[in-house]
């Protein structure tokens, strides 16, 4: 099943648009012209996994995330989180520069339920932190390189809303 969305043409400041198909397509055409230049533009996609219904699967937003800014959240915020959920999320910058985490909301189960972070690509990185519980809004991390690397785990009984977390790339 493929659905066709024809045409659409967007210039200027278009930052909060939100664009979907219901297909396992889509495509994006990127034209400019001889007139001028300017930065161009950033943009975040999601392939969100959906039941034979065609309703959301409930899941991880894990994956590589090298926008300049944006935001991460614990699967389903700000909802509870799934019990048994492994979330893996990178967040990189162009050579020379680093990253910069904040939590702008946290709320874990404090003995089970964690996020651990890395100054690097992956979790054989060095640890920053481990974090659970709550009372954590505004704790900010540096990475010292171009990468920093998070993962959350909830275990098999009781959960929370997770967390919210902004990030950008810093020089």
């Amino acid at each position: 099943m493929f659905n066709i969305f024809c045409c659409l043409s967007v210039s200027g400041d278009a930052i909060g648009q939100t664009f979907s198909t219901s297909g396992p397509l889509m495509t994006l055409l990127f034209s400019t012209d001889h007139t001028g230049q300017d930065r161009g533009f950033a943009i975040h996609y999601e392939m969100v996994p959906l039941n034979e219904d065609n309703s959301e699967l409930h899941g991880c937003q894990s994956g590589f995330f090298s926008y300049g800014f944006g935001f991460v959240t614990s699967p389903d915020w700000p909802s509870p989180y799934p019990n048994d959920m492994t979330c893996h999320y990178l967040m990189t910058a162009p050579e020379g520069s680093k990253v910069m985490v904040m939590f702008a909301a946290f709320s874990t189960e404090a003995c089970c339920d964690k996020v651990e972070i890395y100054d690097g690509p992956d979790a054989t990185s060095p640890k920053l932190a481990t974090l659970s519980g709550t009372e954590l809004i505004n704790t900010t991390f540096y990475s010292t390189q171009s990468s920093l690397f998070m993962t959350f785990y909830s275990d098999l009984t009781d959960n929370d809303k997770g967390f919210s977390a902004f990030y950008k790339e810093i020089a």
